[in-house]
């Protein structure tokens, strides 16, 4: 049974049109895949260099693979780009089973290296993080 965050099932086929609109902005060449994981069916968009160093590419929270596009032809020159949808998070990823600690996010990780064939890859990621700055009153 897939665990969902989508509040319908019309909310998740409005995004998953969206999604797929949104992969115009993509290279021509690039693949739509899904991997099995332990966690569930992990997507994963493919573009670039076929025999370029593997690249992995995390899209920040709230995001999803498709954040990668404007780096995606550029990076392919050179490397195999894997943009991932992280489980637990908006994109095409179908999760079946919690992952509650970072060992189980290690290994869902570590399982989609293994569905891509990857015995070592390096990695890009996009990390946001926002909050309020500690104020403090300075004494003089």
């Amino acid at each position: 049974m897939a665990l969902s965050h989508w509040s319908s099932a019309g909310a998740r086929s409005d995004y998953e049109a969206a999604y797929r609109d949104s992969l115009a902005l993509w290279p021509a060449a690039t693949e739509s895949t899904h991997v099995d994981t332990p966690f569930g069916r992990t997507h994963v968009l493919s573009s670039g260099a076929r025999d370029g160093d593997p690249l992995i590419a995390l899209h920040a929270a709230s995001l999803s693979a498709t954040q990668w596009y404007p780096q995606a032809a550029g990076l392919g020159t050179r490397y195999r780009l894997h943009a991932v949808d992280i489980m637990a998070d908006i994109g095409l990823s179908t999760q079946t089973r919690a992952i509650d600690e970072r060992a189980d996010a290690a290994a869902w990780l570590s399982s989609v290296l293994d569905a891509l064939g990857l015995d070592q890859a390096a990695f890009v990621l996009s990390l946001i993080h926002i909050s309020e700055p500690t104020r403090r009153r300075l004494e003089s």
